[in-house]
């Protein structure tokens, strides 16, 4: 379970996440939605721990570290490696640093476990290619097959599909699908039909407020059946048809 209490963000004279309050369960796909600006990706660094939240807290119940939790950039950060080396390098350390827990799977070793990413992936040809001479596509696949590869109990992905072309974001989407049977996800997206396909519940910032925690037919039935002044709804709406 993560909880958000009263969680505020401000860098310089900015308040880019102001007062959210909210409980994401440990199962299934959480969107986070907005616009440009909304505050999509600093909230998702704060969960992920890389900002600190200038007042207020979030809380991860059982408290997760690397590589329990991981966060895939819009940008991916890979090496200047090949793809190989990017996968299996983070599974060494993991082995080095936590050999109990990795001898807990069957044939796990780093040469193995990256084996699987690339074949889970489908990115097998792209073992041998310098991870950096990949297009933005290809990087995305070679980031979430790493994730993969370490076994997370939370994945933070930040705007997975990105000017990416519909038969890339149907791979990526079905990888996405494909990991939440072993780990929590949360992911941010201005893509409104990408939540609609993906999220069990949805959360909706508006220059960094949180106007909706939602489940996904409550989101896109426009808000909730108490919101009588119709304020969320129409905001709600307004995104869903222009976003």
């Amino acid at each position: 379970m993560i909880t958000v209490d009263a969680a505020s963000l401000v860098m310089g004279s900015r308040t880019c996440v102001d007062n959210v309050s909210m409980t994401i369960e440990r199962q299934g796909i959480t969107v986070i939605i907005g616009a440009n600006g909304s505050g999509k990706t600093l909230l998702l660094r704060l969960i992920a721990g890389l900002l600190l939240p200038t007042s207020g807290q979030l809380k991860i119940t059982p408290q997760l570290n690397y590589p329990q939790l991981a966060y895939v950039p819009s940008t991916p950060v890979l090496l200047d490696r090949s793809v190989w080396e990017n996968i299996v390098l983070p599974l060494r350390i993991q082995m080095k640093n936590n050999p109990s827990q990795c001898a807990e799977r069957q044939r796990s070793t780093p040469e193995f476990r990256t084996q699987e990413a690339l074949q889970w992936a489908n990115i097998e040809s792209l073992a041998q290619q310098t991870a950096h001479n990949l297009s933005s596509g290809q990087q995305q696949l070679v980031a979430l097959a790493r994730a993969w590869a370490l076994s997370p109990q939370l994945l933070l992905i930040d705007e997975p599909c990105a000017n990416l072309d519909p038969n890339r974001q149907q791979h990526i989407e079905s990888l996405i699908c494909d990991m939440q049977s072993q780990c929590k996800v949360i992911m941010s997206t201005h893509n409104i039909r990408q939540a609609e396909r993906l999220a069990d519940d949805v959360v909706f910032l508006e220059e960094g407020k949180l106007l909706a925690h939602v489940s996904k037919k409550q989101f896109f039935n426009h808000g909730s059946d108490d919101d009588a002044a119709g304020s969320l709804s129409q905001k709600i709406d307004t995104f869903i048809r222009y976003a």
